[in-house]
């Protein structure tokens, strides 16, 4: 019984975490609008993303953090400017973390060509 605790007392440790991160891409702390990054955020999310094994990512729009330094970014990728999929990605220690699309409050404009 005491094994099985633990299993569901962990369960619901990382069900929190998973919680809370996607409560925190929100607009207030990825103040809008989205934009398109600069060759070093390309560069820093980029190796993020490749280290995470994300794929589908080629081209991306960001929301940086309102926490000055911290280099963690809200992006946006899609390859048809139609489905959009979401990370939270912290390029200092490359740590990406997947969105659900609900903690989004506004998909990013597609691009003119």
């Amino acid at each position: 019984m005491i094994r099985y605790s633990r299993f569901i007392f962990a369960g619901l440790i990382l069900l929190t975490e998973v919680s809370c991160k996607n409560e925190l891409a929100n607009d207030e702390n990825y103040p809008m609008p989205w934009r398109d990054p600069d060759a070093g955020e390309v560069e820093a999310i980029g190796e993020a993303l490749a280290k995470s094994r994300i794929a589908g990512c080629k081209e991306f729009q960001v929301r940086e953090s309102t926490e000055a330094g911290s280099g963690d970014y809200l992006i946006g990728c899609s390859l048809d400017d139609q489905t959009w999929s979401y990370y939270q990605v912290s390029v200092g220690d490359q740590r990406v973390t997947p969105l659900t699309s609900n903690t989004v409050s506004q998909a990013p404009e597609p691009k003119s060509e």
